[in-house]
């Protein structure tokens, strides 16, 4: 078949950017992770009442393995198919994170192999749940469930060149064993028998929960953040402008984005502008001088909630990064 995507190809491009393939793109969200954590890893761990000097190497070790592994399983052919428009009318058996989880906790050799770039096995279970949850959506079954009409069967393309590439890569970045596994292509019966893999994710989760359960409160912490910023960085990997191609260009880019903080005179500029000649309303004023750690505003849509999140920034929140999350 021809090459593995990790995305729809651009139209009218015949020869389509590095990032749209499996191997590319998984390169892109690890180089991203890396600076995602330089330069907002402690922060991140502080935020939870982590002590950075002692969670950070683990954290940084965690988040990118999961960043340069969590995509692998769109090698399969429900997904491949899906990218390419061929099946846009029939649903994918088995979404591609948890068949990343499958590559890389029922295939022995890649498992162990793998295993060997972090520590122990918290750090690879949170590795693991990182990577299951890094496209989280309301309502959507946790562990999967069988899906109507997806069919029987779902093949794993192990033994395509660019997921052989992408093990080369791996093994490079992590400085894993010299001996990469041998993998062939292989298939995923669907459904809830007990050899199929419906049944064996949810024994997997069953089981990963009373791990969960089992850990001390600080590392249980830290797999929330872990989990967050594999997020984080799919986004930011994702977002990468096409044309910033170089190793060099792509270490910059991510730390001038995080350095725009605005000041209280340019948060003010913002807050002027949008009143006009007009005052602020009593509750734009009791946000802005709100000092909680959650403000929670109920107010109609176009009633000026917004500004209020601009007036607080300006008040109690100048010089630090701003983010704000649409739809408000």
């Amino acid at each position: 078949m021809s090459r593995l995507k990790a995305k729809s190809p651009l139209p009218d491009l015949q020869a389509q950017p590095p990032s749209v393939y499996l191997p590319g793109h998984l390169q892109d969200v690890w180089s991203a992770a890396r600076q995602v954590v330089l330069e907002t890893g402690e922060q991140q761990l502080q935020a939870l009442g982590l002590d950075g000097g002692e969670y950070l190497p683990r954290f940084e070790r965690i988040v990118l393995l999961a960043a340069a592994l969590h995509d692998l399983g769109k090698a399969n052919d429900h997904f491949q198919a899906m990218v390419a428009g061929q099946r846009r009318d029939t649903p994918q058996g088995l979404r591609h994170e948890w068949v990343t989880l499958w590559m890389i906790a029922f295939l022995p050799e890649l498992r162990d192999w793998l295993r060997s770039a972090v520590a122990n096995d918290d750090e690879w279970a949170i590795v693991k749940w990182s990577i299951v949850g890094h496209h989280p959506k309301y309502r959507r079954p946790f562990p999967p469930k069988q899906v109507d009409g997806a069919g029987t069967e779902l093949k794993l393309h192990c033994g395509h060149d660019d997921f052989h590439a992408c093990l080369q890569w791996l093994q490079s970045a992590f400085e894993l064993p010299a001996s990469i596994p041998t993998l062939s292509d292989c298939s995923i019966s669907l459904g809830a028998d007990k050899d199929e893999a419906h049944f064996r994710l949810k024994r997997w989760f069953l089981r990963q929960h009373e791990h969960y359960e089992e850990m001390p409160r600080a590392t249980k912490q830290m797999a929330a953040a872990c989990k967050a910023c594999l997020i984080a960085c799919d986004v930011a990997g994702s977002a990468i402008p096409f044309d910033v191609t170089s190793q060099a260009q792509r270490d910059v880019w991510i730390p001038e984005s995080f350095e725009r903080a605005p000041s209280a005179d340019e948060l003010g500029e913002i807050v002027r502008a949008r009143l006009g000649d007009n005052p602020l309303h009593e509750f734009q004023d009791a946000v802005g001088n709100a000092r909680a750690p959650v403000t929670f505003v109920r107010a109609g849509c176009g009633s000026g909630k917004t500004l209020a999140a601009y007036v607080w920034a300006q008040r109690q929140h100048a010089g630090k990064r701003l983010w704000f999350c649409y739809p408000t």
